[in-house]
């Protein structure tokens, strides 16, 4: 507002790029005169980034002539109504041509100054310093994901559908420009709002989520939020920096990684972020979503999520689903051992979450803390992002709050606005799933590991998958032990469709000289990112193999071929291949250390039918010339590795290459996958942690036998014939099933097992008449099988003959 003489003009300023409707009622005024206007009520549409008269006031009491008495008592009495809309795009895009323009310039420029530079193995100060190149004001733009509407929904996902505007369909219908802190963030020291910064310890949770409907991913980010240490430990950059470089370490795929990003972010054209944000200038929320959505390759990617995964992914710890619509859940709640349970978590300091029952969004809601008070069984939850609201028992202004309670309970719904009380009962009725991330200092060992084919060479129709190593575990005292089995997140970008989950299991056996092996836990097969199991171990040697029926690991069955090309048009490899040539890398990077070393390298060149002399070799004609670091080739040099092999050999060759690697014509790995494996330990007694040894499985076909074993433990006898039985074992959460053969003669017999008149079933064998030999008393394990989406049939066709031995020459 600003005086006019002896009126009062109404002015509003516009800043954003939007339409502004605005409605002024002064009808509950008196003594005043709105000029123009046959009514009190003013309604207007301010254009974008414009100021507009809106209303001029007239005063026309006596001592009208006071303007201070006209503002003091009169003008007070004004209602003011505000409303956005969006201007047509085209306006949009106009008002900001100049800056896109210059942000695309720049862009192309640091694509240029960063083309031979390896982001895999360097950490934000190399960049940092790599960036003095630039110039003294320049600053970083992430080339891998770059300020771009690609990052915002992937290219390939927006061409299929023939519109790559992000407005179309979507929650928002504005042109996104990406804009850096200084350019959206308002800083008042008078109003509490500091200068950019990544976090705030007195306040994590001040966050709005924005239009990119995840709400599951920022509720659990502020359910994590409750403890502001694991929030600041996901940050390796602690501070805000001009040159916009942040380094963030996510547990992605069971391994901790570094993430980089820089600090463009989707914003209203002029305006501020259109996803996440904070309320008072912290960064995180607005660089963890960042840094997720480069890892799943857009934005977009993240409007769905599984919060168990998401919890394991930024603590790195093991985590537990508890889902009320469990019979097992269910039968736990009513006997009172879910509540026990759910108390002991509290008291070992797990953080524990929820979500609504049916809640398709899956919000995330903290549980703070459990009390039993005077018999009644409490839940203290916080809501952060303000969509619930509790009124019923023990909710604010619920009449069970008497005074010894309000004592004993100190609620203080002044202090906390977001956080109410339940009951426990009410908590299992509203809430159908439970989250518990199992945060504490473990003693922790985490390795790489690989599924691969195996074809008997002496039975062509007889392979199997089987772990290329098992993990030996010497407990030297009473031990805690939870065992995580990961693949790779099919979220992860370029994952589908080529490489889709598997289902795993675990097997966890002892070893012992008098009894010899024993399986003492058998975690069937899940088709997931990740396979659980926990143990209270006994001192001893005991025997770790991750397992999958490997049913999964081929070629699906009506998969068209594509003609994939290796290089696009600009000679460049193509996406595709990329993210094959990532696969690739970490099969041979055994170590997880981003590099490959001599043996390593060595390994990866005799599939290929090549050699080198030794390592003096690798160094002088692989480390020399591509890049490289102490402890081997570095994931950009295996990449200019094979452009000069494109070059040196040609596109064919490479083709034969990438099938003896395990990958057909369309880039679908068909024979090993890779996985990783994390031991997390604790003494219950005495303080020795528990040492892992790993040891390779090739030529043990210990696959096979640990089959055996579980059919001969676990399994049904399905149908007996007159001298042989079917054994069958099944796991329903992965719809898969194990069939072995058990040989009741006392002579050896030919097993056959046909299942090639099913339908919609893959196998573990790519003939699905499998034949094996198997002596007097024995079970032999023949194949697995797995059931497809929808409908399938199930046919099982079986025999056996005796093996005629041939008579022994004298």
């Amino acid at each position: 507002m600003s005086h006019c003489s002896l009126r009062k003009c109404l002015l509003i300023e516009n800043k954003e790029i939007s339409l502004v409707d605005v409605t002024l009622d002064f009808t509950e005024g008196f003594h005043i005169q709105v000029e123009n206007s046959n009514d009190m009520k003013v309604t207007a549409t301010i254009g974008p980034q414009t100021t507009d008269t809106i209303a001029v006031v007239r005063a026309y009491e006596d001592n009208w002539g006071n303007p201070c008495k006209v503002v003091q008592f009169e003008l007070n009495q004004q209602r003011l109504r505000l409303s956005k809309r969006s201007p047509p795009i085209e306006d949009q895009k106009n008002l900001i041509k100049q800056q896109v323009l210059s942000l695309e310039r720049e862009i192309l420029k640091n694509e240029q100054f960063w083309r031979d530079f390896s982001f895999r193995n360097v950490d934000s100060q190399a960049i940092q310093k790599k960036l003095l190149e630039l110039g003294e004001n320049a600053n970083f733009i992430d080339v891998q994901f770059p300020p771009q509407e690609k990052s915002i929904q992937e290219q390939v996902k927006c061409i299929l559908n023939n519109d790559c505007s992000p407005s179309k369909g979507l929650a928002f219908d504005r042109v996104i420009q990406w804009r850096r802190p200084k350019e959206f963030m308002k800083y008042d020291t008078s109003k509490g709002l500091l200068e950019p910064h990544i976090y705030s310890t007195q306040n994590f949770l001040n966050i709005s989520q924005g239009q990119l409907s995840d709400s599951w991913f920022i509720s659990a980010a502020l359910s994590l939020a409750e403890r502001p240490a694991l929030i600041e430990r996901l940050f390796v950059t602690k501070l805000y920096n001009e040159l916009g470089v942040y380094e963030l370490r996510l547990c992605l795929n069971g391994e901790w990684t570094s993430v980089i990003v820089d600090d463009y972010f989707p914003c209203l054209p002029n305006g501020g972020p259109i996803f996440s944000k904070s309320n008072d200038n912290q960064l995180w929320i607005l660089l963890l979503q960042k840094a997720f959505a480069k890892v799943s390759g857009s934005y977009m990617s993240l409007q769905s999520g599984n919060p168990s995964d998401l919890f394991q992914d930024l603590t790195g710890s093991p985590t537990l689903t508890l889902n009320f619509k469990e019979n097992k859940v269910q039968d736990m709640y009513v006997s009172g051992k879910l509540w026990d349970l759910l108390s002991h978590f509290n008291e070992e300091g797990y953080l524990i979450s929820a979500s609504q029952q049916n809640d398709s969004a899956n919000v995330v809601h903290a549980v703070v803390q459990l009390r039993d008070v005077r018999g009644h069984k409490l839940v203290n939850v916080r809501d952060p992002l303000l969509l619930f609201q509790w009124t019923g028992d023990w909710g604010e202004t619920s009449r069970l709050w008497t005074k010894e309670m309000l004592d004993a309970v100190s609620p203080n719904y002044e202090v906390n606005p977001n956080q109410f009380w339940m009951s426990f009962d009410d908590f299992a009725k509203y809430f159908g799933t439970i989250y518990v991330a199992r945060v504490r200092n473990w003693d922790e060992t985490r390795v790489r590991g690989r599924f691969i084919r195996v074809q008997d060479p002496e039975n062509q129709t007889f392979e199997f998958v089987q772990s290329k190593w098992l993990y030996s575990l010497d407990v030297k005292t009473k031990t805690h032990l939870i065992v995580t089995l990961n693949q790779e997140d099919e979220k992860t970008k370029g994952v589908l469709p080529k490489r889709p989950y598997l289902d795993m299991g675990l097997v966890v056996m002892k070893a012992d000289k008098d009894e010899g092996t024993q399986i003492v836990l058998f975690k069937e097969y899940l088709v997931q990112r990740n396979v659980e199991c926990e143990l209270i171990l006994e001192p001893g040697h005991y025997i770790v193999l991750p397992k999958t029926t490997g049913c999964a690991l081929k070629r699906p069955d009506h998969a068209e071929i594509e003609s994939i090309k290796l290089v696009d048009h600009n000679r460049q490899f193509t996406p595709l291949f990329m993210s094959t040539l990532k696969d690739l890398f970490l099969k041979f990077d055994l170590t997880a250390n981003q590099s490959i070393d001599w043996k390593e390298f060595s390994g990866f060149l005799q599939i290929l039918g090549l050699t080198l002399q030794d390592e003096l070799a690798f160094k002088a004609q692989i480390l020399t010339k591509f890049h490289s670091s102490e402890s081997g080739l570095t994931y950009q040099g295996f990449i200019d590795w094979w452009r000069s092999q494109i070059v040196a050999e040609g596109e064919p060759q490479l083709w034969v290459w990438l099938e003896r690697l395990g990958y057909d014509r369309d880039l679908y790995s068909v024979k090993s996958r890779i996985f990783s494996l994390t031991f997390q330990s604790r003494a219950l007694e005495g303080d020795q942690p528990v040492r892992v040894t790993v040891r390779d499985t090739a030529g043990t076909e210990i696959e096979p036998k640990i089959n055996e074993m579980l059919l001969s433990q676990f399994g049904k006898e399905e149908r007996i014939q007159e001298f042989y039985s079917l054994v069958s074992l099944q796991s329903l959460g992965a719809k898969t099933f194990t069939y072995g053969i058990r040989n009741q003669k006392s002579v050896d017999i030919e097993a056959t097992i046909d299942m090639s008149f099913s339908e919609n079933m893959s196998f573990s064998s790519k003939a699905q008449v499998v034949k094996r030999v198997i002596h007097p008393g024995q079970v032999a394990f023949i194949l697995h099988c797995q059931a497809g989406f929808g409908n399938f049939n199930r046919v099982i066709k079986h025999s056996a003959i005796e093996v005629v031995q041939a008579p022994t020459k004298k």
